[in-house]
């Protein structure tokens, strides 16, 4: 009984930590945010990445990264990855992918023509992932506003992606 007490002790301190980590991160993202007008903004095209291109942008508060953001664009959809540093290592990470139903040139003419279904932004479907890190360690995930908790095996994957 002991042992099953000391263990829902440390689970909830653990668990209470990563609390307190996230609401912590969660306001230095707003911080960040708040402070990206000020920021030196420093921006390079992307080729080869996605079909319509992409774009990376820096912004640096005097040489420390505070935020990266890479945006792809493609015919099929368009995706961003929002990376936000502190103390130059990665606290948060924010993927939003947009799938359109056909791909942006199919109009309804041609979608006719074709016997296929026209482009519509109606239609498009977004998927949004957050990610949070603490000492370069992947310690929370949601995805589409669903905390995934039972996928660790995918967690870590996704981390390492992430991060390398």
């Amino acid at each position: 009984m002991k042992r099953l007490l000391a263990a829902l002790v440390l689970f909830c301190a653990l668990g209470c930590q990563n609390k307190d980590i996230v609401t912590v991160t969660d306001a230095s993202v707003l911080g960040i945010e708040r402070r990206l007008p000020m920021l030196k903004k420093i921006e390079k095209e992307i080729s080869g990445r996605s079909t319509e291109g992409g774009t990376l942008s820096g912004y640096y508060e005097n040489v420390n990264l505070m935020k990266m953001k890479a945006e792809f664009f493609g015919e099929m959809g368009k995706s961003s990855l929002h990376f936000y540093f502190k103390d130059q290592k990665l606290i948060y990470a924010f993927e939003e992918t947009y799938m359109y139903n056909a791909p942006i040139y199919m109009d309804a003419q041609t979608a006719k023509v074709m016997g296929v279904e026209a482009f519509d932004v109606n239609k498009t479907r977004l998927n949004e992932n957050e990610y949070y890190f603490n000492d370069d360690k992947q310690i929370k995930w949601i995805s589409d506003k669903t905390e995934m908790r039972e996928h660790k095996e995918a967690l870590r994957q996704t981390a390492q992606r992430l991060l390398s």
